[in-house]
């Protein structure tokens, strides 16, 4: 009924309703597995703690295996851990963390593999920003902090849609233009 909420997906737009989209929109692969591989990580960043929380889930719970982590900095070794427990969260330290903010975009590189009796079964890279987004009360007002400090947002709601493409800018000049316009 039109007291539902609909978002985007609507069979007749018009008015706030945009073109109806579905489906793949961006490239898709097939890549082979191993038996034993890694399905998710979990990474919950803690700068009060100075430590990352990681969870490195796999398709397997078998106690032959081991997780290994590297974290880089700019292609600098930070951290380096072996002989973690998947599918458990563990703690990272993070050394003279570098915050994430939006002045300063830093993000940490995250090398994961899976081993078993010191054999690699799957190795995943990924990235990770040490930040903290919270709300706290200041003279009796909410506010957003990041990283515990106060921070005012403002900005423009983009919709990201393409004319020629919707979900996909027509070319890297439109894109390029979108971004120098907002």
């Amino acid at each position: 009924s039109a007291t539902n909420p609909a978002g985007k997906q609507v069979n007749d737009p018009g008015g706030i309703f945009y073109t109806s989209s579905s489906g793949i929109w961006q490239t898709v692969w097939l890549e082979p597995v191993a038996d034993s591989h890694i399905t998710s990580l979990k990474m919950t960043p803690n700068i009060d703690a100075g430590q990352l929380e990681l969870q490195v889930n796999t398709s397997d719970a078998s106690e032959n295996l081991s997780v290994e982590v590297v974290v880089r900095a700019e292609g600098e070794e930070v951290v380096t851990l072996s002989g973690q427990l998947p599918n458990l969260p563990f703690q990272i330290a993070i050394p003279a963390q570098r915050l994430w903010s939006p002045f300063d975009p830093f993000l940490y590189d995250l090398e994961v593999r899976l081993m078993e009796n010191g054999r690699s079964l799957d190795t995943i890279d990924s990235y990770f920003g040490m930040r903290k987004v919270s709300v706290e009360a200041v003279g009796g007002m909410k506010q957003v902090f990041l990283n515990n400090e106060p921070i005012f947002q403002r900005g423009v709601l983009d919709q990201g849609f393409w004319p020629d493409g919707l979900h996909t800018a027509p070319t890297d000049d439109a894109l390029k233009w979108d971004l120098e316009t907002v």
